[in-house]
């Protein structure tokens, strides 16, 4: 009935296409840069559309196996810290 309209969930869309591509990008560099760029897209996303809260679980799940593995486990802590406290600052 409405197919014709373009409402807000395009935009939550493409804000959560693009929050996931980096975050992808971040937990395959896992570099300070990709950290924030997931950080403010992830913020983004948040700020689009309430339902992109499940990016956060994404996150935390897609970066426990790198975590595991990693020999560096205190700065990959802090990397994932500074995404998820990037996406807050975006959202306040």
């Amino acid at each position: 009935a409405h197919g014709h309209l373009v409402t807000t969930d395009l935009g939550a869309s493409v804000c959560m296409l693009a929050a996931l591509y980096f975050l992808i990008k971040f937990v395959e560099s896992r570099t300070w840069l990709h950290a924030a760029s997931a950080g403010i897209l992830l913020g983004c996303a948040q700020l689009a559309k309430f339902t992109s809260l499940i990016l956060y679980l994404v996150l935390v799940v897609v970066y426990i196996p790198h975590l595991v593995r990693s020999t560096r486990k205190a700065h990959e802590v802090l990397r994932l810290s500074a995404c998820i406290i990037i996406s807050i600052l975006v959202i306040v």
